[in-house]
């Protein structure tokens, strides 16, 4: 067995969800994925690999994984009603290319910012997200 299927069997397990093949491969798609991805990437990344995943699954997967806490579902542009999802692994950022959709995760500047916050305003911090909006290199040059 593959090692990223042993993971994602593991932590199905621990999560107490039901192991099928489709949670599977759908957990192991975002776990990989460098960048979050829509359920329509999910899906043509799933095809590719003949697995015969209905699109219908995927989201119905998508909201399940979200609600039980193991994935992330967010919109990146407000102009767009497409939801993004990834792993949740670790706290970050996403800069996005507002030509070309480009996304790249970025590492949290904010965490002593939080603390100093929470305690100056007596708030008590469950989460911020920040988008950041530019041109990637490429269609910069125009390359695209």
């Amino acid at each position: 067995m593959s090692e990223i299927k042993n993971q994602t069997k593991k932590i199905l397990q621990s999560q107490g969800i039901r192991i099928t093949s489709q949670r599977q491969l759908i957990l192991q798609e975002l776990i990989k994925s460098l960048k979050p991805l829509s359920a329509a990437e999910i899906h043509r990344i799933l095809i590719k690999q003949d697995s015969g995943i209905r699109l219908s699954t995927i989201y119905r997967n998508l909201k399940f994984f979200s609600s039980r806490g193991l994935i992330r579902e967010f919109n990146l542009d407000r102009s767009r009603k497409e939801k993004f999802y990834e792993f949740i692994e670790s706290h970050h950022h996403h800069l996005i290319c507002t030509s070309c959709g480009e996304i790249k995760c970025l590492g949290c500047p904010l965490e002593d910012y939080e603390s100093e916050l929470a305690e100056r305003t007596g708030y008590q911090i469950k989460d911020h997200n920040i988008k950041i909006y530019g041109l990637c290199p490429e269609c910069q040059t125009g390359d695209i």
